[in-house]
């Protein structure tokens, strides 16, 4: 048989808007169905980025940043953790990432015109994952621990 090939970048480009999306919708109603929403849109990103195949490396660095921005904006701990444990699957995952975590002068060369709104089109790949560091001095012993182990052992 022949192999049907789809083109994810729709799907892509709206899980990655909903995750923003429901991280502060999450905030604003705290209600019971805005928690089921969130969870759902949580579980179809940890499919879409652990369990597909093939999945482009620009895709999965905007996944991670956007993840590691929301998860510094997270009002409780456990959704920050969440967020890092996602983090570090993600950097296991694929491995050519891991040089986000390096902080040197070759990953920080950016122009503000690489930053656009599709989720194909940021220059995210040159900037390092420096929303880890500040992470690192959060309130929760936990969550900075936990993003330390990160940093340290990827």
């Amino acid at each position: 048989g022949k192999a049907l090939n789809i083109d994810t970048l729709r799907f892509d480009t709206r899980l990655y808007e909903m995750l923003l999306d429901q991280k502060f919708a999450l905030r604003a109603a705290g209600d019971e169905e805005a928690r089921e929403t969130a969870g759902a849109v949580a579980k179809a990103i940890q499919m879409a980025l652990l369990y597909r195949r093939v999945m482009d490396r620009k895709r999965v660095i905007n996944f991670l940043k956007r993840i590691c921005m929301c998860s510094l904006h997270d009002s409780c701990s456990e959704e920050t953790l969440s967020s890092i444990h996602l983090v570090g699957r993600l950097l296991q995952r694929y491995v050519s990432t891991r040089a986000l975590l390096v902080n040197d002068e070759a990953n920080t060369i950016y122009s503000f015109g690489d930053f656009e709104n599709s989720a194909d089109l940021h220059g995210k790949d040159t900037c390092p994952l420096w929303e880890l560091a500040l992470l690192k001095q959060h309130y929760h012993p936990h969550v900075s621990s936990s993003v330390t182990t990160l940093v340290t052992n990827s």
